[in-house]
């Protein structure tokens, strides 16, 4: 994991273990902030989400190399279809920060979803948090006359224009893979979870530090921190001694 301090890594798998996924996408980007150069334009949780999610690519890449080897269930036969890529064949184009539509005679601007809105609504049953997700997103609402309309009080069609909107404003918010099997030749398309998938591979890298820890903690008798301070390849050499 070169250019990465190990302890703080451990500390943000260990903080986000019991975390919804949007906590977990602001916790990785916030350990990937330097503070000192910081500008509010960084804050992860008032990116769009297709934005965030191409931050966390790039944060990957860093973290674990720019191949991504994934497994993916044939829907059809149950195999698994193990495939590989890289970041850039997950790229799409930015989105603008904002949109427009016309709807029964309102003109509605919108701006993309962020991790915020998704926190801010988290707690709604879902039919509510559509309508408040989409409420959040309204930037402007004006009717024909040039009155303003208030987002609370838009028809059910027009909250689901608003959120067809949202969703072709940001296409990084969703990435499909397309993807075939060898064992029975069918295609289907799946969704690459950005956020999941980093999660999880942060998750075994952790687990096995931290078993790595133990066993040099029990030889050497060294501390945690002492022993996460070490250059990954030396870790690795007093392993293979202890296990010689």
């Amino acid at each position: 994991m070169p250019g990465r301090d190990a302890a703080s890594l451990v500390g943000v798998w260990e903080r986000g273990i019991d975390q919804p996924p949007v906590w977990r996408a602001l916790l990785l980007l916030d350990s990937a902030t330097d503070p000192a150069t910081a500008t509010p334009d960084d804050d992860p949780a008032a990116l769009a989400i297709g934005v965030r999610d191409a931050r966390l690519l790039a944060l990957r890449a860093d973290l674990f190399g720019p191949v991504i080897e994934a497994v993916a269930r044939c829907p059809e036969c149950g195999q698994d279809v193990e495939f590989e890529l890289s970041g850039s064949d997950l790229e799409v184009e930015p989105s603008p920060d904002t949109g427009a539509l016309r709807v029964e005679g309102t003109t509605v601007t919108v701006r993309p979803v962020t991790s915020a809105d998704i926190l801010a609504v988290a707690q709604l049953p879902i039919e509510e948090a559509s309508r408040a997700l989409a409420g959040r997103c309204v930037v402007d609402a004006r009717a024909a006359d040039g009155s303003v309309a208030r987002p609370e009080t838009l028809s059910e069609t027009a909250v689901s224009r608003v959120s067809e909107e949202l969703a072709r404003l940001d296409p990084g918010a969703r990435i499909d893979l397309a993807l075939a099997c060898p064992e029975c030749g069918s295609d289907w398309v799946a969704p690459f979870d950005v956020v999941g998938f980093l999660w999880k591979e942060l998750d075994s890298w952790a687990r096995r530090t931290l078993a790595d820890v133990h066993t040099l903690a029990r030889s050497y008798g060294w501390a945690e921190r002492d022993i996460l301070a070490l250059h990954p390849q030396r870790r690795r050499h007093y392993l293979e001694l202890v296990r010689a």
